[in-house]
């Protein structure tokens, strides 16, 4: 027999269960499709969406020169950006997109590709404000999943749409600072598996950038001083056991990721705030 079990208010079926564990009433459910492990799940794959907006920011400004648009002289356009460009990224005037391929982040191959639209470079006496599209493609084996299991992640299509760079200074004077601000999709395929089973993960996450504040330069601040992405994710989990009947389920829920300047995060999820590490995208210490 096929088991289904629609949860459209998944935040609400997991406050309603953990009570229930709580009193005493019932046995916790250890099996793999039981709501902590899918709310455990869950909240790893918003920690590595929340992760990736992360990494698409930063690669995006430091690919296209961002921080080096400082002087009249030196910020009259894509040109300038395109010289900075290092590794295995290339320039298409005819597009407007920087690629850079080949890349490896956790064991991931990933292909990403920026476009930076510019309001005000050149001009020494006006604020300057740019806007970058971004977007890439991730496959691979993630080398920060837990050693008990492998987890595959591959994002089919991720977009950070218009995301608003604002510096806190005008040209000439060097950026102290960037404030983003921007709204994209991904879609997203996680599998999990060990030696019971698979589980499968088809997502469809909304990601928020929220004032999310970086530092310049970047290469000595990588990490966001303060500002939110939160992720509110809708999609499918099916569960193949080795033995058994296949399990699906339908799971929906937000995640709130909040910056510090630090290597930890904290992300909110589930009536819960964990630790995130933004290195290597674990999930910790939930409470």
């Amino acid at each position: 027999m096929r088991f289904s079990l629609r949860s459209t208010g998944f935040v609400a079926t997991l406050a309603v269960l953990a009570a229930c564990n709580s009193d005493g009433t019932l046995a916790p459910d250890n099996s793999p499709v039981s709501v902590s492990a899918v709310q455990a799940d869950v909240q790893s794959v918003s920690a590595a969406s929340a992760s990736d907006a992360v990494a698409a920011i930063g690669t995006g400004l430091s690919s296209a020169g961002v921080s080096y648009y400082v002087a009249p002289a030196n910020a009259m356009g894509l040109s300038v950006a395109a010289g900075t460009v290092s590794g295995s990224c290339s320039f298409s005037q005819a597009t407007g997109f920087y690629t850079c391929t080949g890349g490896k982040e956790h064991g991931l191959l990933v292909t990403r590709q920026f476009k930076i639209f510019s309001g005000g470079v050149g001009t020494p006496t006006t604020g300057l404000a740019d806007s970058t599209l971004a977007i890439w493609t991730t496959s691979g084996r993630d080398t920060s999943s837990e050693d008990s299991r492998v987890r595959i992640r591959i994002v089919n299509h991720a977009d950070t749409n218009m995301s608003v760079i604002t510096r806190d200074t005008a040209a000439p004077h060097l950026p102290t600072k960037f404030t983003n601000n921007g709204h994209g999709t991904q879609q997203d395929t996680v599998i999990f598996s060990d030696s019971n089973g698979v589980k499968t993960y088809t997502i469809s996450n909304d990601v928020r950038v929220t004032n999310l504040v970086r530092k310049a330069p970047e290469p000595q601040n990588p990490f966001p001083a303060s500002g939110t992405i939160t992720i509110t994710l809708a999609g499918s989990m099916k569960y193949a056991p080795k033995t058994g009947e296949t399990v699906t389920k339908s799971v929906a829920g937000t995640a709130v990721v909040t910056f510090n300047g630090t290597q930890n995060a904290s992300l909110a999820l589930g009536g819960k705030t964990c630790s995130l590490d933004l290195v290597t995208r674990k999930v910790s210490n939930c409470q």
